[in-house]
């Protein structure tokens, strides 16, 4: 599981080596096969899956970040039935962070803009767009299949049959349940839907989509992502192509070690973001220094409006900033942490785990060298 609450693994612009690796065929036909997608580089194993007997496949890892410069990763998968009558293949997964504290900032400015002056800068309207870009709210998974996925679905050849939610949903939360030993709260929710397709040319040829959407509600952050499985195969194989989905999904998981580097990653760029953004306020301090000069003898409307726009302006900062200030359980000592994660973990060497996932804690996995213990809030 990823420092939020996700089902699959994921993908981006930076591709990394990954070996090729066929499933571990084993002398016994009923048994399931193992597939280990490695990181070539540092030959570390970032996934594995299972797959039915007789099934081949090869795998590769791809990176991706969103808006809010979070790297996560995908497993790619490229799978086949020993008869060749069946294929499976796994997209590249999305991830989203939706922040309605990110999002009212500027919808302030907007509102400030139209009281004071009774009109909104259009760069101040721009600057409202991006953020919605930025920050999308979860999907319906039937309007999304319908106005993003059904022109590329026709591009392809195919035509879309039906489509239904999968009762998959709720095992895949009891999955987590029982990994996690609790219960799942309220606050997470998952999706699964099924796209039934025709080919138009091969009618004898159908195919199966299944996406995977897993959300963890928050105020007022809320991430969400997709993650999304295709198989097809002969009209008589619809129930085997469903299942060898199923029995992916079910079983794909990500390597601790390797989930935990890239954490790291993670704790690393957040590090060089909060540094950029200190820049970012020490620049805006010169500007503001250098405009009240030139305000000084401004009247005292320009003043309001001028004090105004500074407000909205040192939010932004903050905003991009994005730290909170939490107590080193150690020393005593305090220390600014992203505010993209709602929970911290250190231990005594110094390091820093962050998640938003209310169930996580690294002291669970049985390939921790290390204690952790979990920051507070300063103040609290």
């Amino acid at each position: 599981m990823k420092n939020h609450i996700r089902l699959g693994l994921i993908t981006l612009a930076m591709t990394v080596p990954i070996a090729a690796c066929k499933a571990s065929n084993t002398n016994e036909a009923n048994k399931m096969s193992v597939v280990s997608c490695w990181q070539a580089q540092d030959r570390m194993v970032a996934s594995a899956f299972m797959l039915p007997p007789g099934w081949s496949s090869t795998c590769q890892a791809k990176y991706d970040q969103n808006a809010y410069g979070i790297i996560f990763f995908s497993s790619i998968i490229d799978a086949r039935s020993k008869d060749g009558r069946m294929t499976l293949n796994s997209w590249p997964s999305q991830l989203f962070k939706s922040d309605q504290g990110m999002i009212q900032i500027p919808l302030n400015a907007i509102q400030q803009e139209k009281m004071s002056f009774g009109r909104v800068d259009p760069r101040t309207t721009q600057w409202y767009q991006e953020t919605l870009q930025n920050n999308p709210k979860p999907v319906d998974l039937k309007q999304f299949v319908q106005q993003k996925l059904a022109p590329e679905i026709k591009r392809n050849g195919l035509k879309i049959s039906r489509i239904e939610a999968d009762p998959m949903a709720v095992q895949l939360r009891a999955r987590l349940s029982k990994k996690f030993d609790r219960k799942l709260p309220d606050s997470i929710k998952i999706n699964v839907i099924s796209v039934y397709t025709d080919s138009t040319t091969e009618p004898n040829k159908v195919g199966l989509l299944k996406i995977v959407q897993a959300i963890s509600y928050g105020n007022p952050v809320t991430e969400w992502s997709l993650d999304f499985y295709v198989a097809d195969g002969e009209r008589d194989q619809v129930q085997e192509v469903s299942e060898v989905i199923n029995l992916v999904i079910s079983t794909l998981e990500p390597a601790p070690v390797f989930e935990y580097g890239l954490a790291r990653l993670n704790i690393k760029l957040s590090k060089q973001r909060m540094a950029a953004g200190r820049e970012i306020a020490k620049r805006a301090n010169i500007i503001h220094n250098a405009l009240n000069e030139v305000n000084d003898g401004m009247m005292k409307s320009y003043q309001s409006r001028s004090s105004s726009q500074e407000r909205t302006h040192r939010k932004n900062i903050d905003a991009t900033r994005e730290v909170e200030t939490y107590t080193n359980p150690f020393d005593g000592t305090t220390v600014k942490a992203p505010s993209s994660n709602e929970h911290f973990y250190t231990n005594n060497l110094g390091d820093f785990i962050g998640s938003n996932n209310p169930l996580f804690n690294p002291n669970d996995s049985l390939t921790t060298l290390y204690n952790w213990t979990k920051l507070e809030k300063a103040g609290n």
